[in-house]
């Protein structure tokens, strides 16, 4: 009787409660089965973002200055998010290179231009860390594709010569005539000089120096009618063989001679202002990155340096007569000179 009465009541109370329980349950294991289960969607393939452009900076050889200008490139383009890939290259190097993957070619230095300008390339090429008569003198010699300036552009390494003779009127108010000695090739420093000249209240004397002569003559012309001599770079008529000659015969003549480098500086000129080449390669990096803005489209125009920095032989300084030369005051009254100035 008790077996039978269990059987009752497990029929009666438990299978129900089994039956709704399992009606509960089964939903669940079945959505958790199915979650299992799913393959998750996959999502759309995304296009392929376009490859960053190529910018190429070209050294021809090594140097300190080369060196120090690729390090202000790479510090300048650095921290910026929308920047080209660069690439460096060593013309020096004889594996065959691919120029038609760069949007843009960096030549740096008077040697890489050369080369680079040779090859006649279609890309768009910024020549830096040359002067510019340099500059001029190739681009005349290279292709008429080049002629037009919407292929090339500058970044030089030279000052514009308002600056120079602003540190002559900052160093020697005293001072009221310039000599200059200019090459055949110079000519792009004349109309630059006699434009600026009256605005520091100074004169300039030109020397020609003709092809095949000694610069010394030149100087012979100039050094007793003027106050301060002004070198400029030209290696027609500054350079190695040139130099020491021409320094000696200022120093004899108690003649102070302002440089355009530290090396000319130390050699024996009183003074000169001069660009270092990291901080070129600095300001190249900022034209680099606003060519890159416009898709290589278009190249800024040639250009100075933005900065300076003024160093003074203070031995010859002594010996010349100039005491207590603050570089700190010349810089800021040359700033003040030439403040707009791009001559």
């Amino acid at each position: 009787m008790r077996l039978a009465l269990s059987c009752y009541v497990r029929k009666t109370i438990f299978l129900p409660l089994l039956v709704l329980v399992s009606c509960l349950l089964l939903p669940q294991i079945a959505a958790s089965s199915n979650d299992q289960q799913a393959v998750p969607n996959t999502p759309a393939t995304q296009p392929a973002s376009p490859k960053p452009a190529l910018v190429a900076l070209v050294t021809h050889g090594t140097h300190s200055s080369y060196d120090a200008c690729l390090i202000g490139i790479r510090s300048g383009l650095q921290a910026e998010k929308h920047k080209p890939d660069i690439t460096s290259i060593n013309l020096k190097n004889t594996q065959p290179i691919s120029w038609d993957k760069f949007q843009l070619v960096v030549a740096i230095g008077s040697k890489a231009t050369s080369e680079i300008l040779k090859l006649g390339l279609d890309n768009k090429i910024l020549a830096v860390l040359l002067p510019k008569i340099t500059y001029n003198q190739l681009v005349y010699q290279a292709s008429d594709k080049y002629k037009t300036g919407t292929n090339i552009s500058a970044v030089y390494l030279d000052q514009p010569v308002g600056r120079y003779l602003a540190l002559i009127n900052a160093l020697a108010p005293q001072a009221k005539t310039v000599g200059v000695m200019l090459g055949e090739g110079a000519s792009v420093y004349e109309a630059p000089l006699d434009e600026s000249q009256h605005l520091y209240q100074l004169q300039v004397r030109h020397g020609y120096v003709k092809k095949g002569l000694s610069p010394l003559k030149a100087l012979g012309t100039i050094i007793d009618r003027s106050d301060v001599l002004l070198a400029l770079p030209d290696t027609s008529v500054y350079n190695s063989n040139t130099v020491p000659g021409i320094l000696l015969s200022s120093y004899r003549k108690g003649i102070p001679l302002i440089g355009f480098s530290r090396a000319y500086i130390r050699a024996g000129a009183l003074t000169g202002i001069y660009t270092l080449p990291q901080e070129l390669g600095y300001q190249t990096s900022q034209k680099i990155l606003a060519i890159h803005q416009q898709n290589y489209q278009k190249l800024p125009q040639p250009a100075f340096p933005d900065s300076f920095d003024i160093s003074v032989n203070y031995q010859v300084a002594r010996s010349l007569g100039f005491k207590n030369v603050e570089l700190n005051k010349l810089k800021q009254r040359i700033a003040e000179h030439v403040k707009g100035e791009n001559f």
